[in-house]
């Protein structure tokens, strides 16, 4: 039994990392998971930071023909987010023509370690970071607790799913483009 509880263990830990969540209070996490997600009413934009150092909103990744909008949660540091980037690779090739971007959103603190993962995965979709200067970030929004973490919206902005990873994923999206 105690062997069974060392392994449930390993796996858990191997699966995600905690996000961190920098010198967000208590209050400010309750705040964040009460807010109301979805972009026709309930709608919640973020401000992000660019892989340039720029200012970009989540809203401005909608229209342009993207039928659905993939959030990516991780980091350079985060293994589990580092072993999906190769499924998150082949269905943005698979599927960026046929109506679906793909937004990652680094929780890194470095941003150097940030971009030299950005150029080391190969990652081609666009890359953006939480650290926008405000006390309100991404993670914070979509109140994520660990990575890697998805969020996948239609055009309008409403959330279709969350957490998807691997073969869940790409059978969801295969699923809406077909």
């Amino acid at each position: 039994m105690k062997q069974f509880m060392l392994l449930a263990m390993a796996m858990v830990m191997f699966t995600s990392c905690q996000a961190k969540s920098g010198d967000q209070s208590q209050e400010q996490k309750e705040i964040a998971a009460d807010k109301p997600t979805g972009m026709s009413k309930e709608f919640q934009d973020a401000v992000l930071t660019d892989i340039n150092g720029g200012t970009v909103n989540i809203s401005n990744y909608f229209g342009n023909g993207a039928k659905y909008v993939l959030v990516d949660f991780w980091a350079s540091w985060c293994g589990p987010c580092r072993a999906e980037m190769p499924n998150v690779k082949r269905i943005y090739e698979a599927y960026k023509d046929k109506g679906l971007q793909i937004v990652g959103i680094s929780v890194d603190d470095d941003s150097e370690s940030w971009k030299a993962a950005v150029r080391q995965l190969e990652m081609t979709w666009p890359q953006t970071n939480h650290n926008n200067g405000t006390d309100q970030t991404a993670g914070m929004i979509y109140n994520v607790r660990y990575i890697p973490y998805t969020v996948l919206f239609d055009a309008k902005g409403n959330i279709i799913a969350k957490e998807l990873r691997g073969q869940e994923l790409e059978a969801k999206i295969a699923e809406l483009l077909k």
